[in-house]
């Protein structure tokens, strides 16, 4: 499930695999999950949609959220070319919300809020590009510290730490501008 969504493989693929899968074929009746699994018509313009609908009920969202996160910070780091690297950038991003107090994602954020610049000139894209890259590196390594998914939550929710050149490990807290920028918005709101 988390393959098709994380778009790993495709979803006939998916669905090939789940109407063949002998343990999940004798769980239909037994488990509700895998009932609306079997029962989802895979061949609907929505399936995606409906599956994460399904995933959702089983597993957190922030969940699903770091492994998009994970899965995109890799390819960035493997990547040099701005168009790509900004396009997995973005589908990061989109996770961002107000509303929600994952500083990881206020660090995202804070790139995103300047791509803009680069248009006038304030910024470059060579500039930007190796903050991304920073950025997944960093991110990256305290992903693969964890051994649970609450430990991999805490990271979206509690932000990262960043290693300084003496190698002494000190919590990153959101920049003050990130700040600023929540407290105008809930000024408006």
């Amino acid at each position: 499930m988390f393959s098709v969504l994380l778009e790993k493989i495709d979803i006939s693929e998916f669905e090939t695999w789940l109407y063949t899968e002998e343990s999940i074929i004798n769980s239909i009746e037994d488990d509700s999950f895998i009932y609306d699994l079997i029962t989802l018509n895979y061949k609907n313009k929505n399936a995606i949609s409906l599956l994460k609908e399904i995933a959702f009920k089983k597993i957190k969202y922030e969940e699903y959220i770091t492994l998009v996160i994970e899965r995109n910070c890799k390819k960035i780091l493997e990547l040099n070319e701005w168009n790509s690297i900004y396009k997995l950038f973005n589908e990061i991003f989109n996770f961002f919300d107000f509303d929600k107090e994952y500083f990881l994602m206020w660090r995202f954020y804070s790139i995103n809020s300047r791509i803009d610049l680069i248009d006038i000139g304030y910024e470059t894209r060579a500039s930007i590009m190796f903050e991304m890259k920073e950025l997944s590196f960093q991110t990256l390594n305290e992903l693969k510290e964890c051994n649970t998914t609450e430990e991999r939550i805490k990271i979206l929710i509690e932000g990262i730490e960043t290693n300084h050149s003496k190698g002494v490990t000190t919590k990153k807290e959101p920049l003050i501008m990130e700040g600023v920028h929540k407290k105008w918005y809930e000024f408006w709101k």
